[in-house]
């Protein structure tokens, strides 16, 4: 996989969607969850109401905060019923010289 975004191990990392109707309006879906891969394998599914850490910030836009504790290839995925899935992909790496 090839990564465009990288961060340094240890870093905050903030990733965002925004959902929109079919009328291009944005809009809340019923349920928000973030799916979340580490380079391990290790799979976290945050839930919006149930992780604090899924935050909405308005109609349609969310966020979610999380720490990229291992060095290597990351996954994000955003999941709505009825909503297109968002993908998102960076890498982390150790900052040392």
């Amino acid at each position: 996989m090839s990564c465009l975004v990288t961060v340094t191990i240890d870093t905050q990392v903030r990733t965002a969607v925004t959902f929109r109707d079919t009328d291009d309006a944005l809009a809340d879906p019923p349920s928000v969850l973030c799916y979340v891969k580490a380079p391990d394998g290790t799979e976290t599914i945050y839930t919006y109401l149930i992780d604090v850490d899924l935050v909405r910030d308005s109609v349609g836009r969310y966020h979610l905060n999380f720490l990229a504790d291992q060095v290597g290839d990351w996954k994000v995925r955003w999941q709505a019923p009825n909503y297109v899935t968002a993908d998102a992909f960076f890498a982390a790496i150790d900052g040392t010289y």
